[in-house]
């Protein structure tokens, strides 16, 4: 009877050690986001007024004035993008990870008022 408990045993090991791998996997993937989402959240902030004022400085640039409608969409679409990207990892670790982890680990479930 061991032989047939001892590979659900390793089994439920492997998925476990898997699940880990996964959320540390999951926690640089958040990490690299979020400084890429800094990192937009900076050259929007500077971008766009430097982009501003050199068209209204020199007359070549006024094409530049124009166009910052577009340049202003595109790094709403990269924030966004970025934002959504955070979000659908977390909610894989809540949905996925946390469960399976907490009761191998014993923890208790409660909400969290932050998570809604």
């Amino acid at each position: 009877m061991q032989q047939n408990n001892q590979p659900a045993e390793a089994e439920t090991f492997e998925k476990f050690d898997f699940l880990i791998e996964e959320y540390k996997t999951l926690r640089e993937e958040i990490k690299e986001t979020k400084s890429r989402i800094f990192q937009l959240a900076i050259l929007g902030l500077t971008g766009v007024p430097s982009s501003y004022f050199l068209a209204e400085s020199y007359d070549n640039l006024k094409i530049l004035r124009s166009s910052l409608p577009i340049l202003i969409c595109t790094f709403l679409f990269f924030f966004l993008s970025e934002t959504r990207a955070l979000m659908r990892c977390g909610q894989f670790i809540k949905e996925n990870i946390e469960p399976v982890v907490g009761k191998r680990v014993g923890a208790k479930e409660e909400k969290q008022h932050w998570e809604e």
